[in-house]
């Protein structure tokens, strides 16, 4: 004899083929909903953090683009003639656009001067800086000496090096500094000359400070 079950429990059955492909689609549709929308969130987030860090490292090169800026023209304790309002007819004025690309052991007189008196220049010729410049951009050239001074600052590089000693920068012709890879002999304020009136060679005196130029081109 078959036991006779309650009214609920004869009622429950499982789920047919049907109902159980129905509920394996509308799952399947869920997680493509859900997959669809971890991808543009993701391409987004990515996205985002491209911009981001373009615009920083914009930022970045706007930053280091003003720093060099502001320090353009600094030659620490030289001044050239042509900005110093007490010397009447300066010889030491710029004659023409120097290459940045001409090799420091092949500088002259004329091309150390230019060096100096154009430290902002965006006029830099055919020397090949910049490989397939885009049209309508600008290739700047900067140049200043580092602030910090010692044997240590330009290590085999290009230095500058300018005298504090009357005797040197009075002379004919003036020593006023020195712009290149060797003979950084100038002195500072110390100086002592030979004969009376004191006149060069130097016979003692400090060595004026040594720092390394820079050109940056941008």
């Amino acid at each position: 004899m078959m036991p006779i079950l309650p009214r609920g429990l004869r009622r429950q059955r499982g789920l047919s083929l049907i109902e159980l492909m129905i509920a394996i689609a509308i799952g399947m549709l869920i997680m493509a909903f859900l997959l669809a929308l971890y991808v543009n969130v993701t391409r987004a987030n990515n996205e985002m953090s491209r911009m981001n860090r373009q615009i920083e490292n914009g930022r970045f090169a706007m930053q280091l683009l003003q720093n060099d800026l502001v320090h353009a023209g600094y030659w620490a304790d030289f001044m050239p003639q042509f900005d110093d309002r007490s010397v009447v007819g300066p010889t030491d004025m710029p004659t023409a656009f120097p290459d940045p690309c001409k090799a420091p052991a092949t500088w002259t007189a004329g091309d150390r001067a230019n060096l100096i008196g154009i430290p902002v220049q965006n006029n830099v010729g055919s020397c090949g800086v910049v490989a397939n410049p885009l049209a309508g951009n600008d290739v700047l050239v900067l140049r200043h000496v580092e602030p910090a001074a010692g044997a240590a600052a330009c290590p085999g590089g290009v230095c500058f090096q300018a005298s504090q000693c009357t005797l040197e920068i009075m002379a004919t012709p003036p020593q006023s500094y020195v712009l290149g890879t060797a003979n950084h002999t100038l002195h500072t304020m110390n100086c002592d000359g030979t004969g009376s009136p004191a006149a060069l060679p130097i016979t003692s005196g400090g060595t004026a400070p040594v720092r390394r130029f820079v050109t940056n081109i941008y």
